[in-house]
């Protein structure tokens, strides 16, 4: 091939190259939302398919979808564009798929045949009721603090709300059945115990419901019955013995209003209630007046005016019993008691009474030389299979089975984890048929992770992100997940 010959060849290409720019200038390609393929049968214009995002509360995300795929998150108000671009003809349906945390959002003009690019499709965000919610509690200033919780992958997600408390110190949180009222347990600026009760509405917004409510005495612990009718609180009044006073709960504003009160002249020094998750029976564990000898197990009736009254004799627990959990259809309760490091086990009557098991107790071993036990907390998965005690001392949750027949535990394979943070409360949600998720809080730090529950062994696993951080305040000192 001679030098003109390969000259002209060069023209021709070049002729060619230009032919094909003005085609493509004149379909649209690169710019007006419409790109130009050049395939087998010509040129095939390809349009952008988009819209409008409005109402996303700041910090939230959604998952749009089109056509079932091309998932598209949007994190801000404002114009968005699906990745992939469709020819003429062809049919556009953009839906969503994951919600916000604290929203709903819904698509409009959202389906349709592509004859150009599309632009109209508009995502309405509002704020929603949030099922999944935790509140975690600062215990120096009283502030709550909402998240929700993700059932399938077990996130933890901040809401973008304010957080809401009385700027004085608390203790307890609850939430109740319905996750739309909190109440917590704190003391105001004269060192008077109080109950403040809160209003959870769309977006997971907390605010104040009414003006918070004061104790004759020092507060130790308040519960919920199971009809969510009631809201018991532990005190200790000046006269030195124990009392429980019961408040009747609003079914519309979820407001406290005084119903009755019962002294217990036999103890003064019961700590912290707990409640039976099927029959209307509440427990209250007594570390004694020194905290030095063994424990006790105060229980209760409840009727179904809220009136309270002790039933059978003290049950006896170990030393400085700290947190009960029982399982859920109220067959077996356990109790870690720090100060003997051990789980007490019990059997429970039909009438919520306990009794000792066989064993009923169980020592813990220190997980390396020199180091001693020092429990906190206690959860039962939501199987009933499975066991989990916190050790903030070192930092470790011992994990056992337990027997269905017996109530026994044993260790599991791997007896301890140690969890990211230290675990000084332990919070399991999740349910029998799927899987459920074991939550740990660390007080001082003020940090929270998730780990995972297998649902055939029971052993825990950490979650991506390990752990995370809460407000630094004072400390966490109480948390509460919706059922």
């Amino acid at each position: 091939m001679t030098p003109l010959r390969h000259a002209a060849r060069r023209a021709s290409h070049a002729a060619l190259a230009a032919a094909l720019g003005l085609a493509l200038g004149a379909c649209g390609g690169g710019g007006g939302g419409a790109s130009v393929g050049l395939g087998s049968g010509g040129n095939t214009a390809t349009f952008a398919v988009g819209g409008q995002v409005s109402g996303l509360p700041s910090g939230e995300t959604v998952q749009l979808l089109n056509n079932g795929g091309d998932a598209l998150t949007v994190s801000a108000d404002g114009g968005f564009t699906f990745a992939t671009q469709l020819a003429a003809g062809n049919a556009y349906d953009v839906t969503v798929g994951t919600q916000p945390a604290g929203a709903n959002c819904s698509v409009n003009s959202g389906n349709g045949t592509v004859a150009g690019a599309v632009s109209n499709v508009v995502v309405t965000c509002s704020p929603a009721l949030v099922k999944h919610i935790a509140l975690f509690l600062d215990g120096g200033t009283g502030t709550l603090l909402p998240y929700s919780y993700d059932l399938a992958s077990g996130q933890l997600s901040a809401l973008p709300a304010a957080p809401q408390g009385t700027a004085e110190g608390a203790d307890a949180v609850l939430i109740d059945a319905s996750a739309t009222h909190a109440y917590t347990l704190g003391s105001n600026s004269a060192g008077a115990t109080q109950i403040s009760m809160y209003t959870i509405g769309a977006g997971g917004v907390v605010s104040a419901n009414g003006l918070p409510l004061t104790l004759d005495g020092a507060g130790l612990s308040i519960e919920l019955d199971s009809s969510g009718r009631y809201l018991y609180a532990l005190q200790q009044p000046a006269s030195g013995t124990s009392a429980i006073t019961t408040f009747a709960i609003d079914p519309t504003s979820g407001r406290l209003g005084l119903q009755s009160s019962y002294s217990d002249p036999s103890s003064a020094s019961l700590a912290s209630l707990w409640r039976n998750p099927l029959y209307p029976v509440l427990y209250a564990l007594d570390p004694g007046p020194s905290g030095s000898a063994a424990g006790t197990i105060a229980t209760f009736s409840t009727d179904t005016t809220g009136n309270v009254n002790r039933i059978g004799l003290p049950i006896p627990t170990g030393l400085l019993p700290v947190a009960m959990a029982m399982t859920s259809d109220s067959k077996y309760a356990y109790v870690a008691c720090g100060g003997s490091a051990s789980v007490w086990i019990y059997t429970v009557a039909a009438d919520g009474t306990l009794r000792p098991a066989n064993p009923s107790t169980l020592t813990l071993p220190a997980v390396a030389p020199g180091t001693t036990p020092g429990l906190e907390s206690i959860a039962i998965d939501a199987s009933n299979r499975h066991l989990y005690v916190g050790d903030a001392s070192q930092d470790v949750i011992y994990q056992f089975s337990i027997d269905p027949g017996t109530g026994a535990l044993t260790a599991l394979p791997t007896p301890t984890i140690a969890p990211p943070v230290s675990p000084a409360l332990l919070s399991v949600v999740g349910n029998s048929t799927t899987r459920s998720w074991l939550y740990v809080a660390a007080r001082a730090s003020a940090d929270v992770a998730t780990l995972s529950i297998d649902p055939a062994t029971g052993q825990l696993a950490a979650m991506k992100p390990a752990a995370v951080g809460l407000l630094r305040g004072t400390g966490i000192v109480d948390d509460a997940f919706s059922p």
